[in-house]
């Protein structure tokens, strides 16, 4: 099963989480995994406001969604560093390949 197959093209055709587990019978923790692994290969799209996934080739589209993805991607890393920085206090010198 290929979930992008599943994946409609177009923001007003977009498919939930939920209506993909119930169409391919999948949990949604498999289903999170299959569409994390459809993402190393394809462009899905996910407008945040609940409507679900989708693909697009169109550039507002993919525009908003790196945005989203770098944006995402930035406040991750900010956490990190607090972490990095709290686990240095913990354990003396720690780097981030002792992780």
């Amino acid at each position: 099963m290929n979930i992008v197959d599943y994946i409609p093209y177009g923001k007003e055709n977009a498919i939930t989480r939920a209506q993909l587990c119930n169409l391919t019978g999948l949990k949604d923790r498999v289903m999170r995994k299959c569409l994390e692994a459809a993402r190393k290969e394809t462009i899905i799209l996910n407008a945040q406001d609940g409507k679900g996934y989708y693909r697009s080739d169109e550039e507002y589209d993919l525009r908003r969604q790196l945005k989203q993805n770098i944006s995402r991607g930035t406040a991750i890393l900010q956490q990190n560093k607090l972490i990095l920085s709290k686990l240095k206090d913990i354990d003396g010198q720690m780097e981030l390949e002792d992780v």
